[in-house]
């Protein structure tokens, strides 16, 4: 029997065949620990931000941000919200980078004006990705289960257990936590004239509440302050008071440009009673 082993192991074509499974192991096994190791080095906060692109965009925003400078002193880098950390993900986020080396060769966002053009598409692209993977960068260090709400801002202790009974994640309210939002369309003017209704017709919602609404005091382009109006149950109402109007003064509520206040709401139309459960209540009263 050892003869026979012995006999099979001086096979030429044994030993050539055991030499190229051992070879590719350790072909492989030198990519796979050559490939990690480049991976890590393009995830070190020096190497993002070592090309122009960055330096003049991102990274001076970045820099005014809690997630740079805070007082735990806990910062997270560019890869710790933008590379995935489970390995298949991390691999197809890196092969897809490529295309990042290409749009630099062609100098795509090379200025600081063809960067803020497609500023917008590529937010939404990383906001799409962090909403399909329920803002999974985000709790790496954000766990929901171990928030104290009794130390959260007022509003944000009713609106966290709204959106997450709401099926919201992290992404759909944090925008802009760590650069400029892009730009967002400005709403369009919604006129508070008097609509006419037919007799015994009941007045749209929206119209009910602009009715309870007190007059400016003369002088001013401010009302004096009501508290509450009548209930409108249809979100869309809301716009006619409190997305801007342009044929009468500001009222409370009202801002000429409500993108300054709620800019990720205005963007992505989120329900106002998400937040205002009630009207003329406030997040946390």
């Amino acid at each position: 029997m050892l003869d026979g082993i012995r006999t099979k192991l001086r096979d030429p074509r044994f030993l050539g065949g055991a030499g190229l499974v051992v070879g590719g192991a350790v072909l492989g096994a030198t990519l796979l620990i050559g490939f990690d190791a480049v991976v890590e080095a393009s995830n070190r906060q020096e190497f993002c931000v070592s090309c122009h692109e960055m330096k003049q965009a991102v990274w001076p925003e970045y820099q005014t941000t809690v997630h740079f400078a805070n007082a735990s002193g806990v910062q997270a880098t560019c890869a710790d919200c933008h590379v995935p950390r489970a390995w298949p993900a991390k691999f197809v986020h890196k092969i897809g980078s490529i295309n990042e080396i290409y749009h630099w060769a062609l100098g795509t966002i090379d200025t600081p004006e063809k960067f803020e053009t497609h500023r917008a598409a590529l937010a939404a692209k990383v906001w799409a990705e962090m909403k399909a993977n329920d803002s999974a960068e985000c709790r790496h260090c954000h766990n929901v289960a171990a928030m104290d709400r009794a130390r959260q801002h007022t509003a944000a202790r009713d609106v966290h257990p709204a959106a997450l009974a709401a099926g919201m994640t992290c992404i759909d309210c944090h925008k802009g936590i760590a650069h400029k939002l892009p730009e967002a369309p400005k709403p369009l003017a919604v006129s508070t004239a008097p609509v006419a209704t037919a007799p015994g017709t009941a007045a749209p919602a929206q119209m009910q509440a602009q009715a309870q609404l007190p007059a400016p005091t003369p002088g001013t382009t401010q009302a004096p302050m009501k508290a509450t109006h009548p209930p409108v149950t249809d979100p869309a109402s809301c716009i006619a008071c409190h997305k801007g109007v342009t044929d009468q003064p500001v009222r409370p509520g009202q801002s000429p440009d409500p993108t300054k206040k709620h800019p990720i709401a205005i963007r992505e139309g989120v329900n106002c009673m998400l937040c205002h459960t009630a009207p003329g209540k406030m997040p946390g009263q």
